[in-house]
């Protein structure tokens, strides 16, 4: 006799896997250090430049930090039986939103503060009250970069800053104020940065 016929097999479909889900990858630190040329208006007297290093990294796309040293030399001013020198150093910390980006440029916000000292310094007369005032700001800048080789930044900046508290320098025997920071200080940024990873 024939052997019986084998019995039909039912094909089994492998379980669905349900796929993992997708997680975003947060952007690596992307650090970069900056030298800054700066330029404002009556920070010290009169226009006056200075300089700058500070250094940015992501804290989430596209927000970044950014923490800076700020300097300007002294500027003198002074009547005739009189000469002043008012200088000032500020640390900064900003966060900074970006705005745009059209190919190899970028435009970005910043918003923060700077801490530090206006240096006053009296060559003549003899001073009452040298040195060291606290200074601080609310500061604000709106910026354009470009970005080359994907590692160098050259990057310019239209900035403001609002005084916490406006010193008023004055002489005593004379009538009026001889340096005192506006409301609002105007001013600029050139800035050269490089990315370490």
């Amino acid at each position: 006799p024939d052997p019986p016929p084998d019995a039909p097999r039912a094909a089994l479909d492998p379980p669905d896997v349900a796929p993992e889900p997708a997680v975003a990858a947060a952007p690596s630190p992307d650090a970069r250090v900056f030298a800054s040329a700066l330029f404002a208006v009556d920070l010290v007297p009169g226009p006056a430049a200075g300089v700058a290093v500070s250094t940015d990294a992501w804290i989430v796309d596209p927000v970044r930090w950014r923490l800076g040293f700020v300097y300007f030399p002294e500027a003198t001013t002074g009547g005739d039986d009189a000469s002043f020198g008012f200088g000032l150093t500020a640390a900064t910390l900003d966060v900074c939103v970006r705005a745009f980006t059209a190919g190899p440029v970028v435009g970005t916000g910043c918003l923060g503060g700077a801490a530090g000292a206006i240096h006053a310094v009296v060559y003549d007369p003899v001073p009452a009250a040298p040195g060291d005032y606290a200074w601080g700001a609310l500061r604000a800048s709106l910026e354009v970069a470009v970005e080359i080789e994907d590692r160098f930044t050259l990057a310019l900046a239209a900035t403001g800053a609002v005084p916490f508290a406006r010193w008023a320098f004055r002489v005593t025997g004379r009538e009026g104020v001889e340096f005192q920071q506006p409301w609002v200080i105007p001013g600029g940024r050139l800035s050269a940065g490089v990315r370490f990873w």
